[in-house]
């Protein structure tokens, strides 16, 4: 028998690592390949741009024109988005703001591909967007349009106050459903697989 040979072995070894390396191709790192998407902080007006997450922070104005979104929008406490013909991949969410408005501009209709979250804020005006997910408004206090929207899911409104709430004229995938508004909505003209509760009338 062959004496055991330990240089060998670690030069078969240390080939073969080299040659599993290679083919793994770890010049770049996963940290590097997974970079957490940018997040632009919105104070201003901003005209025709992409950008991947935009956060309008507490209190401030953020007003997007015919710009692209590639994640989400965030709304905090205080904040007023103004959204006029953009494309957002992600979702539109907003808790405590003063105000978020999403409409089309005269170039383009406005686009989201997830859903429109509006909760415990108050006014609110989403007109003449194309919504993939749903539209849900939940425990506001103000004055609510939602009219002429394409949802590919649900338009659900909860619980909110304030000086009115108005649907008409949207064309809901999902279901529409509304309980313990104050006042209960008005409107007509909706299309919806079922209307519930409040909004069985419209």
């Amino acid at each position: 028998m062959k004496p055991f040979n330990l240089k060998r072995l670690a030069l078969t070894s240390l080939i073969g690592l080299t040659t599993f390396l290679a083919a793994c191709d770890v010049t770049s790192t996963p940290t590097e390949e997974l970079t957490a998407q940018e997040t632009f902080t919105c104070r201003t007006t901003v005209n025709g741009t992409t950008k991947d997450v935009v956060v309008v922070p507490q209190n401030a104005t953020c007003t997007l024109n015919n710009s692209n979104v590639e994640g989400n929008i965030i709304v905090n406490t205080g904040a007023t988005l103004i959204a006029r013909g953009v494309s957002v991949k992600g979702s539109i969410q907003s808790e405590g703001h003063a105000r978020v408005t999403v409409v089309r501009s005269t170039a383009r209709v406005s686009s989201v591909n997830g859903d429109i979250q509006i909760k415990q804020g108050r006014s609110a005006t989403v007109t003449d967007v194309r919504l993939g997910g749903s539209l849900q408004v939940e425990q506001n206090n103000g004055r609510f349009i939602f009219a002429r929207n394409i949802i590919g899911s649900d338009l659900q409104a909860n619980a909110n106050r304030g000086t009115g709430l108005t649907i008409s004229r949207n064309r809901i995938d999902g279901n529409l459903q509304c309980q313990s508004n104050n006042p209960a909505p008005t409107g007509s003209g909706n299309t919806a697989s079922s209307k519930e509760d409040q909004c069985a009338r419209l």
